[in-house]
């Protein structure tokens, strides 16, 4: 087996740490997470939003989203844990409502 010696860390980490970045390893290269989003999209809530199905979009959401819609499509068995009251149940909503295509996913 022959290894490639390419450099797969980022230059500079200017901000955060390598948890803050996303790889692709396709193109070996690393983009921060915030480069996956719209930013002229985010965050742009309906008047009559109801305060419980709100997500606010952060690193963490982005994070949480992007590695939810690849375990979907790769068909990875997955489950979210933690305290109650921490958006999980929200996270997941938000995916499958939101962020899957409604063609390919229906939801039950």
């Amino acid at each position: 087996m022959k290894f490639n010696n390419r450099k797969i860390l980022p230059e500079a980490l200017n901000k955060g740490t390598i948890y803050d970045y996303v790889y692709y390893p396709d193109k070996n290269e690393w983009k921060p997470w915030l480069s996956l989003i719209d930013k002229d999209s985010i965050d742009k809530f309906p008047k009559d939003a109801v305060v419980q199905d709100i997500v606010v979009t952060t690193i963490d959401t982005i994070r949480y989203s992007y590695l939810q819609e690849h375990c979907i499509y790769n068909e990875i068995p997955t489950l979210f844990v933690g305290p109650t009251g921490t958006g999980k149940s929200v996270y997941v909503n938000n995916v499958l409502l939101n962020v899957l295509p409604k063609e390919k996913f229906n939801i039950i």
